[in-house]
């Protein structure tokens, strides 16, 4: 008669155990968490961009990923611009939503392939419809780096809205084009930076990548002492199951 109660308390113990488990498999901070996760992402994915030309001239932009060669290093390209001899312009206009994304991280060049072109460009960066930066004379392994804070106070419209403006000068007539290799176009949130780029550089301006490491060490940490109070816990119950154990055989030697 007691045989039924004692096998129901041991799977009692059992599941009890088998839970205490699965409480420490969620405590724990994943992968993901451990390694701190990359929420940032490519500009023509999460922003609004179009494309605009002062004369029509075939396709202003190639959205294509390949290697290029810039100043005899190789780059992998996002995109590239194509603008044309006798002052063409090919512009690059995007609203990007600076509550999600505080910062644009931009990387272009020119291909030293352009050489043999002899192609030269002027390259203006826009904010809020205004020129920031202009890097004229761009040649054949000419490259430009520029971080913008989306959430500045210093463009007195809105600096959500970027414009990158290429302006060709210069190419031979067999081949009138200038192409401008956007390397690296990434948008950042706030409160995290990726160090994943040619130059192994973090963005700036804006909060260090350090602060979400430091919040992931602390999750770390939590789930390190909330292991060790399961591993307790588990100890006491494996105790608790080898004295129900004991028992169990002592009723049963006394039933045999």
């Amino acid at each position: 008669m007691f045989k039924p109660y004692i096998y129901k308390s041991t799977l009692s113990l059992a599941l009890l155990l088998s839970s205490l488990l699965g409480i420490a498999a969620t405590a724990l901070p994943s992968q993901a968490q451990r390694e701190g996760a990359d929420l940032s992402s490519a500009l023509l994915e999460d922003a609004n961009c179009v494309t605009s030309v002062s004369r029509s001239a075939g396709r202003p932009m190639y959205v294509r990923k390949e290697l290029v060669p810039i100043n005899r290093q190789v780059f992998e390209q996002q995109f590239s611009l194509h603008s044309y001899h006798d002052g063409n312009r090919v512009t690059l206009t995007c609203k990007i939503d600076n509550e999600r994304y505080d910062i644009l991280d931009l990387e272009m060049g020119v291909s030293d392939n352009s050489e043999e072109h002899n192609a030269e460009m002027t390259v203006n960066v826009y904010q809020g419809g205004i020129v920031i930066h202009t890097y004229a004379n761009m040649q054949a392994g000419s490259m430009a780096n520029v971080i913008l804070d989306l959430n500045t106070d210093e463009i007195p419209s809105d600096p959500s809205n970027i414009a990158v403006e290429v302006i060709c000068h210069n190419s031979v007539n067999y081949d009138p084009t200038c192409d401008l290799h956007v390397v690296t176009a990434r948008l950042y949130p706030t409160d995290q930076y990726s160090s994943q780029d040619s130059s192994s550089r973090k963005p700036e301006p804006g909060a260090s990548r350090s602060d979400s490491l430091e919040e992931v060490d602390n999750t770390i940490e939590r789930g390190a002492d909330i292991l060790d109070e399961v591993s307790d816990t588990v100890t006491r119950t494996s105790n608790i199951l080898e004295d129900v154990d004991g028992a169990v055989e002592t009723l049963q030697n006394i039933f045999d």
